[in-house]
C-alpha cells in the first residue's frame, strides 16, 4: 500500500505542477467570419490560364483564432472542413457571361483538395497536415483556389464565393485521459469565402538602350556621339507572362531616330555581327539569323522611305541608301519562354 500511495501522490504532484505550467495559456477563442473577401493581388493572362499556368492563390478562409491562441498538439485537438455539398465552384465575369473554374485545397501544392460534400481534416490529434498549423498560424488558416479552363476567355474582373463548414476542437493546455483540464475550445459554423480575379493580357514589354562604340578621334578609347562616331543600340524583350509566347509569332520594328542612320558595315569596334542576338537570365529558346540587307530568307527586314517599302536592301557602308532606312523589322523564329528575355543590337552611325 505504501507503494501505491507513493505513486499516486507523485502522479498527483505531476499533475498539479502541470496544470500549474499550463495555467497562464489563454483560453482559444476560435469563429468563423459569416463572409471574407479575397481579392487577388496579381492579375492573369486569359494564355496562362487556359495553359494551367496560374498556380494556387492564397485566399483568407474565414476561420481563425485570437491572436494569442498557442495550440499544444495533444491527442483529441482536431480541425475540419467541408465545402458544401453541390456548390458550383466557379468565377463569373462581372463584363461578360464567361466563367472560369476553380479548385480549392488545403495546401498551395493543390495536395490535398477540398472536394464538395468531402470533409477534409487538417488537424487531428498529434499530426498535421500540409496547412502547418503552429502557434500563431491558427490565427487566420487559408485556403488556396485555382482558376482552372481549357477556354481563353476574355479579360476582366471575374468573381465567386464558396460556402465552407468548419469543425474544430482544440485543448489550449493539457489532456488528462480524455479531459482537456483548462476547457476545450469547440465549434461547427459555415463561412462564405468570396474571390476575386483579374484576367488581364500580359504583352511583351520592350526596352531600348544605346551605347557609343566608336568616333573617328577617339576611336574606340571612350569613344563619344559626335558626328560621324557610331553607336550600337539594343532591343530588350521580355515575355513576363507564365506561358510562352505563341511561335514565330513575336515581330519587333525597332524605329530609326532622327540622328541616326543604320551602319551595316559595323559598330567600329570590330567585334561580333552585325545583328546580334544575346539571351537573357532565363532564355528565350528563339532564335535570330541575319544575312545581309538584301536577303528575303533571314529574319531582319528594312523599311526604306523611297518608296520600296519592306522591301528595301541598303547597302552596307553607302550613306544614302543606309539613311533612308527608317525602321528596322526583327523577326525571331521558335516559342519565347515564359519569364524568358532577349537582346537584339544594331549598329548606327551619328549624323
Amino acid at each position: 500500500m505504501t507503494e501505491r500511495r507513493a505513486r499516486a501522490c507523485r502522479w498527483a504532484a505531476a499533475l498539479f505542477a502541470t496544470m500549474f505550467a499550463f495555467a497562464a495559456l489563454p483560453a482559444l477563442a476560435c469563429d468563423v467570419a459569416a463572409s471574407t473577401s479575397t481579392v487577388v493581388p496579381d492579375s492573369y493572362s486569359p494564355a496562362s490560364l487556359q495553359g494551367g499556368a496560374v498556380p494556387y492563390l492564397r485566399t483568407a478562409s474565414g476561420f481563425g483564432c485570437t491572436a494569442d491562441s498557442v495550440v499544444v498538439l495533444l491527442g483529441g485537438n482536431y480541425l475540419k472542413a467541408t465545402v458544401a455539398s453541390g456548390a458550383v465552384l466557379k468565377l463569373t465575369s462581372t463584363d461578360t457571361s464567361g466563367t472560369i473554374g476553380i479548385k480549392i485545397a488545403a495546401d498551395s501544392g493543390g495536395s490535398t483538395p477540398l472536394n464538395p460534400g468531402t470533409t477534409v481534416t487538417f488537424m487531428q490529434n498529434t499530426t498535421l497536415n500540409v496547412a502547418g498549423l503552429l502557434s500563431s498560424d491558427i490565427q487566420s488558416v487559408p485556403v488556396f483556389v485555382k482558376p482552372s479552363t481549357t477556354d481563353l476567355v476574355a479579360p476582366g474582373t471575374y468573381t465567386g464565393s464558396v460556402s465552407i463548414k468548419w469543425e474544430w476542437g482544440f485543448c489550449p493546455g493539457v489532456n488528462v485521459g480524455s479531459v482537456c483540464v483548462l476547457g476545450a475550445d469547440t465549434g461547427s459554423k459555415s463561412g462564405t469565402v468570396q474571390i476575386t480575379l483579374t484576367i488581364a493580357p500580359r504583352t511583351a514589354v520592350m526596352t531600348i538602350t544605346s551605347v557609343t562604340t566608336w568616333d573617328p578621334i577617339r576611336k574606340t578609347n571612350s569613344p563619344k556621339a559626335i558626328p560621324g562616331g557610331k553607336v550600337r543600340r539594343a532591343l530588350t524583350v521580355t515575355n513576363p507572362d507564365l506561358v510562352p509566347l505563341d511561335a514565330d509569332s513575336l515581330k519587333v520594328v525597332l524605329p530609326t531616330p532622327a540622328t541616326l542612320a543604320v551602319a551595316l558595315d559595323g559598330d567600329g569596334s570590330g567585334a561580333g555581327d552585325v545583328v546580334q542576338l544575346s539571351q537573357g537570365a532565363t532564355p528565350s529558346g528563339l532564335s535570330l539569323t541575319y544575312a545581309g540587307p538584301a536577303s528575303i530568307a533571314d529574319d531582319v527586314e528594312f523599311f526604306c522611305a523611297d518608296g520600296t517599302g519592306w522591301g528595301c536592301a541598303p547597302t552596307a557602308g553607302d550613306a544614302t541608301t543606309q539613311g533612308a532606312v527608317t525602321q528596322v523589322r526583327l523577326k525571331p523564329r521558335g516559342s519565347m519562354a515564359a519569364g524568358s528575355s532577349f537582346t537584339v543590337s544594331l549598329p548606327y552611325s551619328v549624323k
